[in-house]
C-alpha cells in the first residue's frame, strides 16, 4: 500500500507540475509571473502542513505510515527541498541568506525522516509482535 501512495502523490506532483509549466508559458504582464506565485504558495503550504503532519504521526494520531496524506507530504518536502537546495544554493543573492537555506534544508530532513520512517524502519510502538510468548 505504501507503494501505491508514493506513486500517486508523484503522479500528484507531477500533475501540479504541469500546471505550473502551462501557467508559466503564457505571457505575463508583470515582473512576477503567475506560475511563480503559485510556487512561492504551494511552498509554504507545504512548509506548513509537513510538520503537522509528522507531529501527527509521531502522537500516533496518524498510525499508517503508508496513509497518502503521509507519503505526499514527505515527497513534496523532499522534492521542493532538493530542487531548491540545487536551484538557489549556488546564486550568489542567495548566499547570505540562511534562513531560505534553512527551510530548505529542513524540507529535506522532514522528508527523509517521512521516507525513512515508511519504507525503510517504522516508528517504534507500532508494530504488532505477532508471536505468542508462553
Amino acid at each position: 500500500m505504501k507503494w501505491i501512495s508514493l506513486l500517486w502523490s508523484i503522479v500528484l506532483l507531477g500533475v501540479l507540475t504541469l500546471i505550473l509549466t502551462y501557467l508559466s508559458s503564457r505571457p505575463a504582464d508583470v515582473t512576477i509571473g503567475p506560475a511563480f506565485r503559485y510556487a512561492i504558495i504551494v511552498w509554504i503550504v507545504v512548509c506548513i502542513i509537513s510538520p503537522v503532519i509528522v507531529i501527527l504521526r509521531l502522537f500516533r494520531i496518524i498510525r499508517s505510515a503508508s496513509s497518502f496524506a503521509y507519503v505526499l507530504t514527505g515527497t513534496a518536502s523532499i522534492a521542493i527541498g532538493i530542487l531548491g537546495l540545487y536551484f538557489m544554493a549556488p546564486g550568489a543573492d542567495y548566499k547570505n541568506k540562511t534562513g531560505i537555506l534553512l527551510i530548505l534544508l529542513c524540507n529535506v530532513l522532514l522528508g527523509l525522516f517521512v521516507f525513512i520512517d515508511a519504507f525503510i524502519v517504522t516508528i517504534p510502538g507500532f508494530r504488532k509482535d505477532r508471536t505468542f510468548r508462553t
